[in-house]
C-alpha cells in the first residue's frame, strides 16, 4: 500500500507478507515488511517474530495492513492460535501490540472507523466463532461481539456517511455456503440492521467479497454455477448496488449477536533488518478474453400521453415509457383509412386520423435486454364545430325566369377542418 507519510518520500510503498522461519522450516513463518518505490526498488526489509512466555510461534499477522494518517501501520493476523495486532511507525519500529487473552482468534481484516479507531474481524479455532471487535487508536478494545450462525468472516468496513458497520461472512443457507452482507448500527452497543445475500438459484458458489464504493454504493463479486444459462460452467457474478444491497437477486436471512469482554496481553515482538531481496520481473504470457451477460433484466413500462393539435383529427403522441437504454417503439393507430400511416416507430409521432370516431391506439416497446411491454388507450376524434353556410342574396325572379344558380347565385360553406373536408351542399 501507499503510505501517506512514508519514512522516505522516495520509497512510499509498504508491502507485508510471510516467509518460512529458518528455525521452524516450512511449518512456521515470519512476518516480512518491505519498503520500496514505484520502480520496485527496495529501501529496506524487516522480519518480525512473536513469542509468548519465551516460546516462538507460527507468525501469521500479515493477513491485513492499514496505513494511518500519520504514517503508522497496523498489522493483524495471528501468532499460532493467538490473535495479534501490531502498530508500527513508518520506519517499521514497534509502537504497541496486543493479543486477547483466552480468545484463540485469527484476525482476517481490519478497517479504520470514524471515531479514530479500528474495527477488526476474525474467527476462533478449532471451534469456529465469528467475532467483530472495536479498538481505539491505541489498540485498546472497546467491545467484542460474537456473530452466531457464520462459518467464516472475512471483511469489515464503515460507511463514512452513516457510521454503519458492514461485515462480510459466510453462512450455510439451504445446504450451500453463501457470502452474506451484515450491517450493524451503534457505535457503543452494536445491533444487526440487515443480513442479505444475492441468489439466483445457482447450484453452487465460490468465495465472495463486498466492497464499499464511493459514493454510497456496494460492489460484490463471487463465483457461481448457474442452474441455467451462463457460459456452460462456473462464472463470476459482479454486482453494483446501493448500501441496502437492493438488486433483483437480493434475499434476506437472520443472524444474532452476543457480547463478551476479554483481557489483553502484550506479545513479545522482535524485529530485525534483513538483506534486501532482488527484484524479479513478472511476465504476462497471454491475454484473457471475457464474456458477459446481464443477470437482472431492468424492467420496462410502456406509457404515453396524447394531445389534439388542431381539433380536426391531428394528434401528437408523447412517449413516457421507461426501461433500459435502446428502447424501440411500435405504434398502431387502428386507423386503416390512413393507409401506410396507420403504424409508426418514432418515439413521439403525429397522426392524422382519417375520419371521426374512436380509435384504440396501442404502443409496444422493446428494450435492448429483451424486456417488452404494451399499453393501449382510446383516442376519440369528433368534429363538433358545425360548418358555416352563406346563402346568396334574395332575388326576385319572373315566372318564366331561370332559377339556375348561375343566375340566382351559389351558396357557400366554410369549416374549421376545410383542409380535410369534401363538402356537398344539397339544395
Amino acid at each position: 500500500m501507499r503510505n501517506p507519510v512514508p519514512q522516505n518520500p522516495s520509497f512510499p510503498y509498504y508491502v507485508c507478507g510471510l516467509q518460512n522461519d529458518a528455525a521452524g522450516g516450512a511449518q512456521q513463518d515470519d512476518v516480512i515488511l518491505l519498503n520500496l518505490n514505484e520502480a520496485g526498488t527496495f529501501n529496506w526489509k524487516k522480519k518480525y517474530s512473536a513469542g509468548f512466555s519465551g516460546a516462538t510461534v507460527d507468525d501469521e499477522y500479515a493477513r491485513d495492513m492499514e496505513a494511518l494518517s500519520n504514517g503508522d501501520l497496523i498489522l493483524a493476523g495471528n501468532g499460532g492460535t493467538t490473535g495479534i495486532m501490531l502498530r508500527l511507525n513508518n520506519t517499521g519500529s514497534l509502537v504497541t501490540a496486543g493479543t486477547p487473552f483466552n480468545l484463540p482468534i485469527s484476525y482476517t481484516d481490519i478497517s479504520r472507523n470514524s471515531s479514530n479507531g479500528f474495527y477488526a474481524v476474525g474467527g476462533t479455532s478449532p471451534s469456529f466463532t465469528a467475532w467483530l471487535i472495536k479498538y481505539d487508536n491505541n489498540l485498546i478494545a472497546q467491545w467484542h461481539v460474537a456473530i452466531s450462525g457464520l462459518t467464516a468472516i472475512s471483511q469489515v468496513w464503515e460507511d463514512p456517511a452513516t457510521a454503519k458497520i458492514y461485515v462480510t461472512g459466510t453462512e450455510v443457507i439451504n445446504s450451500k455456503s453463501r457470502s452474506v452482507l451484515i450491517r450493524l448500527t451503534g457505535q457503543t452497543s452494536p445491533s444487526i440492521d440487515l443480513v442479505k445475500y444475492l441468489d439466483n438459484n445457482e447450484t453452487s458458489y465460490q468465495g465472495g467479497s463486498f466492497w464499499h464504493m464511493s459514493p454510497g454504493q456496494i460492489a460484490f463479486v463471487d463465483g457461481r454455477f448457474p442452474s441455467s444459462g451462463g457460459f456452460g460452467g462456473e462464472g463470476a457474478l459482479m454486482s453494483l448496488s446501493d448500501l441496502d444491497l437492493t438488486t433483483c437477486l437480493t434475499k434476506q436471512t437472520t443472524l444474532s449477536l452476543k457480547g463478551q469482554s476479554f483481557d489483553y496481553n502484550g506479545p513479545q515482538i522482535t524485529a530485525s533488518f534483513l538483506d534486501v531481496p532482488k527484484g524479479k520481473d513478472i511476465v504476462i504470457f497471454s491475454n484473457v478474453d471475457w464474456k458477459d451477460q446481464s443477470v437482472c433484466k431492468i424492467p420496462c413500462k410502456a406509457a404515453f400521453t396524447f394531445q389534439s393539435l388542431t381539433g380536426c383529427g391531428s394528434v401528437i403522441f408523447a412517449n413516457q415509457s421507461t426501461g433500459a437504454t435502446g428502447l424501440t417503439y411500435l405504434w398502431n393507430f387502428s386507423d386503416p383509412g390512413s393507409g401506410v400511416n396507420n403504424t409508426a416507430s418514432a418515439p413521439a409521432p403525429v397522426h392524422q386520423f382519417s375520419a371521426c370516431g374512436s380509435f384504440r391506439v396501442c404502443l409496444t416497446i422493446t428494450a435492448a435486454n429483451g424486456c417488452t411491454d404494451s399499453i393501449c388507450q382510446t383516442v376519440t376524434y369528433l368534429d363538433e364545430i358545425k360548418p358555416v353556410i352563406t346563402c346568396p342574396k334574395d332575388l326576385t325572379v319572373s315566372c318564366n325566369g331561370s332559377i339556375n344558380p348561375t343566375n340566382t347565385g351559389f351558396a357557400t360553406a366554410t369549416d374549421n377542418c376545410d383542409y380535410l373536408s369534401n363538402r356537398n351542399i344539397v339544395r
